[in-house]
């Protein structure tokens, strides 16, 4: 098994024992896809949403395969439509989202840097103000171009332009 963090990270132990149901955004992606197997390897359930942009629909398949899971929610979405991820919190309970939905590419960032503001800044206060809302206190953002590894705790009471500034 291959870990995308320490082996431990992800195992129950670290959610109080609890098996929880975690939203995992650009979840089809190859760092939440590697997200996935650990958590569904560590017996929660997860929720996939992505908007295919750097992913393959295909991946949900193999993420089937590896796991052995019959089924693994999936919805196609842009996490900057606050709509639609109201509505996906309204129909689903989760207690934790892993936010992976972020372009990283450095080089590109320099050349069209409004769309990754939009789309890495925005889709963060989107799911930010939707956990709020909706009483979802574990966040973790993972969209650093620096280092994808390098994953961040957020508190709901955190003030965010420290989270920002991490990055």
């Amino acid at each position: 098994m291959v870990y995308l963090y320490p082996e431990n990270e992800t195992s129950r132990e670290n959610f109080g024992g609890q098996i929880m149901n975690i939203l995992v955004t650009g979840g089809l992606g190859f760092i939440g896809s590697h997200t996935v197997v650990s958590l569904l390897a560590s017996d929660h359930d997860v929720y996939i949403v992505d908007d295919l942009s750097n992913a393959k629909m295909e991946v949900l398949d193999t993420l089937k395969q590896i796991t052995g899971a019959a089924e693994i929610p999936f919805e196609k979405m842009d996490v900057t439509d606050a709509a639609a991820i109201n509505r996906l919190f309204s129909e689903n309970h989760f207690d934790g989202v892993i936010h992976f939905a972020g372009y990283k590419a450095v080089g590109e960032s320099v050349s069209i840097p409004l769309a990754y503001y939009k789309n890495n800044v925005l889709s963060t206060i989107v799911l930010a103000e939707t956990c709020l809302k909706h009483g979802v206190e574990r966040f973790k953002y993972g969209a650093c171009p620096k280092n994808n590894s390098d994953i961040h705790d957020y508190s709901a009471d955190m003030q965010f332009e420290a989270a920002f500034l991490s990055c």
